[in-house]
């Protein structure tokens, strides 16, 4: 069986945790139960980080019947594809819109809770879940929320595929640094410009020393604009009056 072939069987995907609201990120691993504490804040943030980029198909999350969170959000982040997998990368990372899974009452004609499955379906290395308060019930006093399982599955991408994945990220760059370029001509145009004009009232007779100093000043003008145009979206370089076609 080729790897491509392999890469192809959708398969449960094995993850660390990066992050886990303010304890340690080591008090929850794969398999293992976690419970919130009654003096933890909600929304808790949860970071997992996969042991490889894969096409996350769904993540199953399987809460407790009465410590149950009102509500769990899951996205999917995909970062560089040879980085490292770490807080920062994982901070850096571009996660798409999540799903939103909704936790009622549990029926008292059920033998126990839905396990509610998140629809992912997207490329990525990292899983971001956020837990929201648990739902009040009698037995819950102390609002705490319990997960029995996480489950990740998914589709771990082919060389070929992350090939392409690193293209489309290069493709982005180049358009990023082309829009920085058109951004920068036309405020460079305009002080070479003013400094040929200042060149030829040089060589009309103003000292050196004065030709010098205005030529420095054009240089860090135009730089200065520049970064201003590079910083700043078009509405924010109307707002303070520069003028470039960058705000057109």
């Amino acid at each position: 069986m080729s790897d491509d072939d392999d890469a192809m069987e959708l398969r449960e995907i094995k993850w660390k945790t990066l992050v886990l609201g303010q304890r340690q990120p080591t008090e929850l691993t794969e398999g293992q139960e976690w419970t919130s504490q009654s003096s933890d804040k909600y929304p808790i943030d949860i970071v997992l980080a996969l042991d490889n980029v894969c096409n996350v198909y769904k993540v199953v999350v399987d809460v407790d019947d009465f410590n149950t969170p009102s509500r769990v959000d899951v996205s999917v982040g995909l970062g560089a594809i040879d980085e490292e997998k770490n807080y920062r990368n994982a901070r850096n990372a571009k996660f798409k819109t999540g799903v939103v899974l909704q936790y009622k009452k549990r029926e008292k004609s059920a033998s126990r809770m839905e396990m509610k499955q998140a629809f992912t379906d997207a490329f990525g290395q990292y899983v971001w879940l956020v837990v929201h308060e648990p739902i009040k019930h009698h037995t819950n006093p102390s609002e705490i929320a319990t997960i029995h399982k996480i489950t990740v599955l998914g589709y771990p991408l082919t060389d070929r595929e992350k090939s392409k994945i690193r293209k489309k990220k290069l493709e982005k760059v180049k358009t990023v640094q082309a829009h920085q370029v058109r951004a920068m001509n036309p405020n460079l145009r305009h002080r070479i410009e003013h400094a040929w004009e200042v060149r030829v009232r040089i060589d009309g007779g103003i000292p050196a020393q004065r030709h010098q100093l205005a030529m420095q000043d054009c240089r860090d003008t135009a730089m200065r604009t520049a970064h201003v145009d590079l910083l700043l979206g078009r509405d924010e370089l109307k707002t303070i009056g520069v003028q470039s076609d960058w705000t057109e």
